[in-house]
Parts: C-alpha cells; sequence; structure tokens
C-alpha cells in the first residue's frame, strides 16, 4: 500500500516544523540557562548543605552539579529564565535557597562555586543577615 501523494506532503511539512520546532526550543533553552553565583552556604548537618544564591524574578533555579573530592566541595547551580515574563517589573529578583546531600561528611573541605571557581563563604545566620560580619 501507497501513501497518497496529498497526504505524503502533509506528512513531511509535519516533519520539518517538529524539527524546527524542537531545534528553537533547545536554543532558547541554551541561551537561557545561565549560571548563578552562590553567595554563601550553611551547614545542617555532615552531609547536609544549604547554599544561598540571587536569582531573578520567574526564573526556575536548581543545582545542577555536586562534585567532591577529597579536599573540596564543588557546587554548580543554573537557572533557566522565563520566556513570558507577566506582570512585574522584569528585574531583580530574590535570594534562594538550595538543599545539597553530600556523599562523603564535608569535615574540613572548601567549598567552592563551579561557575566561577571561588570559594564560597560559611554563615552560621539565616536569611536575611547571612553576610553580616559576626556570621561569617
Amino acid at each position: 500500500m501507497t501513501i497518497p501523494r496529498p497526504r505524503l506532503r502533509w506528512i513531511v511539512v509535519a516533519t520539518i516544523l517538529f524539527v524546527a520546532f524542537a531545534g528553537c526550543t533547545v536554543g532558547w533553552i541554551v541561551e537561557t540557562d545561565l549560571a548563578v553565583r552562590i553567595d554563601y552556604y550553611r551547614l545542617v548537618d555532615e552531609h547536609t548543605l544549604v547554599v544561598g544564591a540571587e536569582t531573578e524574578d520567574r526564573s526556575w533555579t536548581r543545582v545542577t552539579s555536586v562534585v567532591e573530592t577529597t579536599t573540596t566541595v564543588t557546587i554548580t547551580v543554573r537557572e533557566l529564565q522565563a520566556p513570558i515574563r507577566m506582570g512585574g517589573t522584569g528585574v531583580g529578583g530574590g535570594g534562594i535557597e538550595l538543599i545539597v546531600k553530600l556523599r562523603d561528611p564535608i569535615g574540613s573541605r572548601t567549598v567552592v562555586d563551579g561557575s566561577s571557581g571561588e570559594v564560597v563563604a560559611l554563615t552560621r545566620c539565616l536569611p536575611p543577615e547571612t553576610m553580616r560580619p559576626e556570621c561569617l
């Protein structure tokens, strides 16, 4: 059985449109998935950290990588920005805290921001006072 020529054309057009849409979607994700600087971390217990970061308004922020070595714990946080911003100013954002579970106890290891390579500050205070001198 053969497919009639008009129907075959519609199948080809639909396939081309699907591939174009998928390509645009992947391109948008790659373009708007940005690294976020980690401002501080706080210890919950030997295997659990809370990392704090500033994010954009209406974005999906998540921990994308945790790499543990004998001397460091490297954590990478990324945010995917919303494609359509409804209402609001569209600028600024707020702080967010994300939970990170470690395989091994933190011990004396250093926490490093995976996006910048900088050492992350340890704090003992809860937001919004996390970066006060007496907390560090």
